[in-house]
């Protein structure tokens, strides 16, 4: 993972932040599994001991989240396509259950990742 000082220099004692890199394919490949592993845990889970009335729906967007939360962490550019895909699918799914003032908070959302989206990419 590339650091870079945060004053340019190499002085002992700075902090030190992560640079925005690039997915790597072992990476992506990993992230895919565990997606699809917390994908099937949560649908279950929701699915037998809730009583949600979208299961598959919930899942989706929170095993997504999850994954989209660890690359962030990781300064990894392509995070923002996943949360311009977990906000889009909020706001259909907000949409259908008539919770319209959420459908406003993931539009703005889903702007906001664009925009980072945009911002990181001049980083790269």
């Amino acid at each position: 993972m590339r650091k870079e000082n945060e004053r340019g220099g190499e002085g002992e004692g700075e902090k030190l932040r992560l640079q925005v890199t690039r997915l790597k394919m072992k990476t992506g490949i990993v992230l895919l599994v565990v997606f699809s592993i917390l994908f099937a845990i949560m649908w279950l889970v929701l699915d037998r001991l809730t009583d949600s009335p979208v299961p598959a729906w919930d899942s989706f967007i929170t095993s997504l989240s999850i994954v989209a939360t660890w690359m962030l962490a990781r300064k990894i550019y392509e995070h923002w396509y996943l949360w311009i895909i977990v906000n889009a699918a909020s706001v259909i799914l907000f949409m259908t259950r008539g919770l319209y003032p959420t459908v406003i908070l993931y539009i703005v959302y889903c702007v906001m990742s664009f925009i980072g989206l945009r911002e990181w990419k001049r980083s790269l």
